[in-house]
């Protein structure tokens, strides 16, 4: 199995070949079936991974079609500077007003 030994050389070492050839084919499976179940499950996982994928750029185009007709910022739409620094200063330029409560009479 693993290696080929003529018959005349092994002369009285036959007999633990024989004893030990069994266990060999037995641990051999063992270990290849581990490794094939390992190879299968990556390949099932790669599988899956691929289809959450296409589903999360299937989300991504209906929302940025959505995005479009309701005339908002879509995920292509990359901010420029200019529009980076007024993002940035927007809040120091126009600060919210406060609401004015009436007071009340005690």
């Amino acid at each position: 199995m693993l290696f080929q030994v003529p018959v005349a050389e092994l002369g009285g070492l036959q007999p633990l070949f024989d004893l030990i050839q069994p266990l060999l084919a037995k641990l051999s499976l063992l270990i290849g079936g581990i490794f094939g179940l390992y190879v299968l499950l990556l390949v099932v996982r790669v599988y899956y991974e691929r289809q959450k994928v296409k589903l999360l750029e299937d989300i991504r185009f209906n929302l940025d079609t959505l995005n479009t007709k309701m005339k908002i910022e879509t995920s292509k739409d990359k901010p420029t500077i200019m529009k980076k620094f007024l993002r940035r200063m927007k809040p120091t330029i126009i600060r919210p007003r406060r609401k004015r409560t009436k007071l009340r009479k005690k």
